[in-house]
């Protein structure tokens, strides 16, 4: 895919996202050029307890589950969940309290801190 397809595709994936369908054009075309289009494969960690975490991530196919301790708390399925928000939103140095995985093939849209930071 090249870089203007993966911003195009990006740009209509933000648009089915149901906590962005308030941002006008001009703020999904802004995203969808911070954002990265990223595939994660069964068992792959998207986020690892106890690492480091500065980006925020969009669920857009498949489905993840929340383990802590090495105990599955919950799962996410697609259609635009949000994960990762919690360190994203204090830009905390603190360590990632669960591990986010993929139990299946997976897309997600990852927003760095710094590029969000950045805009201002």
């Amino acid at each position: 895919m090249t870089p203007a397809q993966e911003l195009f595709k990006i740009l209509e994936l933000i648009g089915k996202i149901p906590c962005l369908a308030a941002f006008n054009r001009n703020d999904s075309e802004i995203l969808a050029s911070i954002g990265k289009l990223k595939e994660y494969k069964l068992n792959e960690p998207i986020i690892s307890e106890g690492g480091q975490n500065h980006q925020l991530h969009f669920l857009i196919r498949g489905q993840v589950n929340v383990v802590i301790g090495g105990k599955v708390i919950k799962s996410y399925k697609g259609g635009g969940k949000i994960f990762g928000e919690n360190s994203f939103i204090t830009n905390s140095i603190e360590t990632s309290s669960a591990s986010i995985v993929a139990i299946n093939d997976v897309v997600v849209i990852s927003v760095n801190y710094d590029d969000i930071y950045n805009l201002s």
